[in-house]
């Protein structure tokens, strides 16, 4: 089973919501033998987003364009949404985020 995580950010940047998504990335990731899980989050110091692999499973980073009331705006975001979003079984997103709620109403999932 795949399942993608939408996120505002990831750690190194700490808060609740990064603490959930990161704990729920590592232990699924090790403990899990049929589950992969993998994150697409915002991160304001890379070049051009970028996608790696860690403890098995895919982070899809994205470089932030600007940021309003506390909302990131990421092309890339968009982009690695765009371009995956079809090959999860879950999609587990991690509100309030309303890049990724954007994400989901105007690029909708495939019913299968």
């Amino acid at each position: 089973m795949k399942v993608l995580q939408l996120a505002k950010y990831f750690p190194p940047f700490y808060g609740g919501i990064e603490t959930i998504t990161y704990d729920l990335y590592k232990h699924t990731n090790e403990s899990m033998e049929n589950i992969d899980m993998d994150v697409i989050y915002c991160k304001k110091d890379i070049d051009n987003g970028s996608v790696f692999s860690s403890l098995g499973g895919s982070l899809f980073s994205s470089n932030i364009l600007f940021t309003i009331l506390s909302t990131p705006f990421s092309k890339e975001y968009l982009e690695h949404w765009i371009e995956v979003r079809n090959d999860y079984d879950i999609v587990h997103v991690h509100f309030p985020n309303p890049m990724a709620a954007f994400c989901l109403f105007f690029f909708q999932l495939k019913q299968r």
